[in-house]
């Protein structure tokens, strides 16, 4: 089914198509451009998205040195360090169950770190520990909860601003 946005460089789906969306199935989506009676002018390539209904949330606990002296989390997730590593010690939960769970750390959008979860209960708390480089004055670290029976479909994310 095509949506018509008009003259929209942006668009975001409201309920009713959301509700059309199957969920924990993939659904195919493009952008097609038209002009002056209908004719296509451009169209993007087919992109996918799988809705999952189960979330995950992914809590920093504390952040220390190395040698486990800590380090101050704001509000905000904001860190200010001098350190060039940081540990993070953190906790996942997935309110479905999952026979694998991964959660990848990236660092300025770099793969740092990627931990496995297998047999994952419902609501089951898991605890991790990941050290993260700090080498920039500004870096952003992501935490991203992937369930891995289906591939790539993300859960989870949480966001953390470092600073020197």
């Amino acid at each position: 089914r095509w949506t018509n946005t008009g003259g929209k460089l942006s668009y975001t789906p409201g309920p009713f198509t959301w509700k059309q969306i199957k969920r924990n199935r993939w659904t195919y989506w493009r952008v097609r451009a038209l002009g002056a009676g209908n004719t296509v002018l451009a169209e993007s390539d087919i992109h996918d998205i799988k809705v999952v209904i189960a979330t995950a949330t992914v809590k920093v606990d504390k952040v220390t040195k190395l040698n486990g002296n800590p380090v101050k989390v704001t509000n905000t997730g904001t860190i200010t360090s001098t350190e060039e590593d940081l540990l993070v010690h953190g906790s996942v939960q997935y309110m479905g169950k999952s026979k694998y769970m991964v959660l990848r750390v990236y660092v300025n959008n770099e793969l740092t770190d990627q931990l496995l979860f297998r047999n994952v209960k419902k609501k089951e708390t898991r605890y991790f520990q990941t050290s993260i480089p700090h080498k920039n004055t500004k870096s952003t670290v992501r935490f991203q909860v992937l369930k891995t029976s289906s591939p790539a479909v993300i859960v989870g994310i949480k966001t953390l601003t470092l600073k020197k």
